[in-house]
């Protein structure tokens, strides 16, 4: 089971929109362009404490604080990425359920095998899936990714998946991990969903930006 990561919702609706990471009882690790119309904390819950997306009995926290990165740039989608800082922080968790995060920028993701963990959709236009499912991942080089993509990829982002198999819509935030620790964040992909690399936030970049906020 992956209790380390949690469902963001509308706390109108409850309804999932995206994911995010526990990085430690009071603080979450997400996308930022999942706030392009979530605009202020009320407006916004986080379910945690199970895999499955429609749980007997949900647990939920409220947000204090929406922390987009300064230089998030959503025309280019460029330092995608977002902490929250909940109300009250979490029950008492074991440190399993804390993330890790790869912090060496210089490592080369190429021709990893990778792991994307979500609820996202099951398909372009498809549904949500009921139980936290995960995937394995191949990444490719940024070169590679850009020519593919024939668009601008940054090198603070990562690219894989592909010919079938990635991210859709409802996995944004959501972790790509390598060897149990989280080296990316879902950003961005084209549609139809995983037939292309998909674009994840390089975590590495931001460990700085991390740390000091979470301190």
């Amino acid at each position: 089971m992956f209790l380390k990561k949690v469902s963001l919702r509308s706390a109108k609706d409850k309804q999932h929109f995206c994911s995010g990471t526990i990085l430690n009882y009071q603080w979450i690790l997400t996308a930022a362009h999942c706030f392009t119309f979530i605009r202020s904390p009320k407006d916004l819950v986080i379910q945690y404490g199970s895999n499955e997306l429609k749980p007997l009995n949900p647990q939920y926290k409220n947000v204090e604080r929406i922390v987009k990165h300064e230089g998030y740039n959503p025309t280019v989608t460029i330092h995608d990425i977002a902490l929250l800082k909940l109300e009250t922080p979490l029950p008492i968790y074991p440190s399993i359920w804390h993330v890790q995060l790869v912090e060496d920028p210089t490592t080369a993701y190429e021709n990893k095998e990778v792991i994307l963990i979500g609820w996202g959709l099951n398909e372009t236009m498809g549904s949500l899936t009921s139980r936290l499912h995960k995937v394995s991942l191949k990444t490719i080089t940024l070169a590679e990714c850009r020519l593919t993509l024939l668009s601008v990829i940054h090198k603070t982002n990562l690219c894989a998946g592909g010919h079938g198999k990635g991210q859709c819509s409802g996995d944004s935030g959501g972790p790509l991990m390598l060897n149990n620790k989280q080296i990316g964040v879902v950003s961005w992909s084209l549609k139809p969903c995983a037939q292309t690399p998909g674009v994840f936030t390089n975590i590495s970049y931001y460990i700085d930006w991390i740390k000091k906020l979470i301190k």
